[in-house]
Order: structure tokens, then sequence, then C-alpha cells
């Protein structure tokens, strides 16, 4: 909920992110996937909680050279085999 006691509308970043990029987040083509990183990657970095983060130095989100090739960050960050 927000401060003033009312849901958060959480489908509202899909309408933004279909505006910016022109395609909707699951049919976003290859070619204009780092269009739409940056432009996700800039709604995180907007929020509060981003903007405290990164003035205290923490990470705010990973880089994909941190996951391996299945989506899981901690099984590449930690090298443990499956």
């Amino acid at each position: 909920m927000q401060h003033g006691g009312e849901q958060m509308k959480y489908g509202f970043i899909h309408d933004a992110y279909a505006r910016h990029v022109k395609y909707a987040i699951r049919t976003t083509p290859i070619d204009s996937f780092a269009e739409g990183v940056a432009f996700l990657q800039g709604r995180i970095l907007g929020t509060k909680l981003g903007r405290i983060m990164r003035s205290r130095g923490r990470c705010v989100f990973s880089p994909f050279e941190d996951f391996d090739g299945k989506g899981d960050l901690e099984h590449a960050r930690f090298g443990a085999s499956s």
C-alpha cells in the first residue's frame, strides 16, 4: 500500500514500458531489449528505495553477467553445481 492507504497499481509499469519501447514486455524483440532494460533500470533507480540504495552505494540490480544460463543469480554467483 502507498502512504495514503490506496492500493498500489502495479500494472502501470507494463503500460509505461509499452509506451516507451513500443512493445509489451513479453514480446519485446531482441534488438529492442537493451532499450527496455535501460528503461526499467531508470524506473527502478527513480524510486525512493532505488535512490536510497544508490546513495548508500548498494547494488540496486544485478548485471546479466552475474546470472547463469538458468537465470539463477545465487547459483551463478557462488558457482554451485546443479
